[in-house]
């Protein structure tokens, strides 16, 4: 009688787990979110590495720029370190509409704008705070914000006050206003243009 008695167990264990609406398993879904935190790890991860590669690349770059001072050029334009560039978030926003709202071009911009000044002053902030000798945390931000903005406004626009973070850690180490700019291509310079 006590093997049926398990084996009834067992069956009423299972059959509570079946999900009558989607038709799955209690324990497919705990798998699916266990491996969906595990790919978010990894690809928060993979993204912090990412900005770690493009920090030493930027040093380097100012630094060969400190050496070689042939390769600074006067700047018509100043481009500071860790500026969000009203441009550049306006495209980025516009390429990534709110469609739940349908979203004008318009309401676009101006979400860009708010963007773009929220976070210009906690970029700013976040050099503001840093004492003598010290450097700015590598995120001096609240991380799940800034993965909201993600979710919110795309790719671009996350990429872009990443790297003003990453710009403004650069330019508190080396004591850096401006990025290295290259005129007669219009864009930042890179190592690759003097090598």
């Amino acid at each position: 009688m006590d093997e049926f008695e398990g084996l009834k167990r067992e069956i009423e264990r299972l059959v509570n787990m079946v999900d009558p609406k989607k038709d799955e398993c209690q324990e497919k879904r705990v798998i699916e979110e266990e491996v969906s935190a595990s790919r978010s790890v990894v690809v928060g991860f993979l993204e912090d590495e990412i900005d770690r590669k493009e920090e030493v690349l930027l040093n380097a770059i100012i630094r060969l720029m400190k050496i070689y001072s042939e390769l600074d050029q006067p700047l018509d334009e100043r481009r500071y370190l860790g500026l969000l560039q009203v441009d550049e978030m306006r495209a980025a926003c516009l390429g990534h509409k709110v469609t739940t709202v349908n979203e004008t071009d318009e309401q676009a911009s101006e979400r860009a704008d708010l963007i773009r000044s929220f976070w210009q002053q906690k970029i700013a902030e976040s050099s503001e705070l840093v004492s003598e000798g010290e450097e700015v945390p590598f995120k001096p931000y609240d991380p799940s914000a800034l993965e909201a903005l993600k979710a919110s406004s795309g790719e671009k626009v996350y990429r872009l006050v990443r790297r003003g973070f990453r710009e403004v850690r650069v330019a508190v180490r080396l004591r850096v206003l401006l990025k290295p700019w290259n005129l007669e291509q219009g864009r930042e310079s890179t190592i690759e243009g003097y090598v």
